[in-house]
């Protein structure tokens, strides 16, 4: 028995152009860096995200200024009328995701951490020179500036700080695995040339005897390809000086 499948009804198209974002406009190594702190942010933020059942507990929010815990002061009016103040604490992040160099060593050592850190950039060549082959515009048949390219390289730390040395191990271990999976979207997304997650360090110590912590460093190395072109606005006029002579 034969089935017919009606042609579907075409509707009038629905134009969804959007601006480029600044990803996709130029990639910075800043940028980077702010993609995976927002990364990790998303995936502290959700409990249904984090794999470790033994961190479903650690949820990020964006409190005030990072702080553990915020004291509200306000009013009440007391069974005998009288108006008091009353302190409430709220508490805020029950972790620190951010840059490495805003965090603050207090606050590190009394809640689990994790640092995103930029480590050094470099430059190479694609080829034997950096220009690119000149041609002219197909559209205005003129010619349009000198394009050039390099490659650059670079790397980020991403630290997990725990007042233990399995609690730092454990956040490290839910960093590692999210970068690894997501890794190709990462590379998608980002308009990288390359993304590896390197591999996670052993459990260092942080702080003295007194406010000891522990730490793991899950590193990540990743390239791209950057273009620009140097266009001249004019042309360079050559000035002649004559000088005569007798013979």
């Amino acid at each position: 028995m034969e089935r017919t499948i009606p042609e579907p009804t075409w509707s009038s198209p629905q134009y969804a152009d959007s601006d480029c974002s600044a990803l996709k406009a130029r990639l910075t190594p800043f940028l980077i860096t702010g993609a995976f702190i927002r990364l990790v942010q998303y995936h502290f933020s959700d409990p249904d995200n984090i794999e470790t059942d033994a961190l479903k507990g650690y949820v990020w929010t964006d409190s005030p200024n990072g702080c553990i815990s915020t004291v509200v002061t306000g009013t009440e009016v007391g069974p005998d009328s009288t108006v008091r103040s009353v302190d409430e604490v709220v508490d805020g992040s029950k972790i620190l995701i951010t840059i490495s160099y805003n965090r603050d060593g207090q606050n590190v050592q009394q809640r689990p951490a994790i640092l995103i850190k930029r480590e050094q950039v470099q430059t190479g060549k694609i080829s034997f020179q950096d220009k690119t082959l000149d041609s002219l515009s197909a559209s205005s048949s003129f010619f349009p500036g000198a394009e050039y390219q390099i490659n650059i390289t670079g790397s980020h730390s991403l630290i997990a700080v725990g007042k233990t040395g399995a609690e730092a191990e454990r956040l490290a271990e839910e960093v590692f695995y999210r970068m690894l999976h997501y890794k190709p979207l990462i590379i998608d997304e980002l308009q990288l040339g390359m993304m590896q997650v390197a591999g996670m360090s052993d459990v260092r110590e942080l702080g003295d005897e007194a406010e000891k912590a522990f730490y793991v460093v899950v590193g990540i190395k990743w390239a791209y390809v950057y273009r620009w072109r140097v266009i001249p606005e004019a042309p360079v006029v050559k000035r002649l000086h004559l000088s005569l002579t007798e013979q």
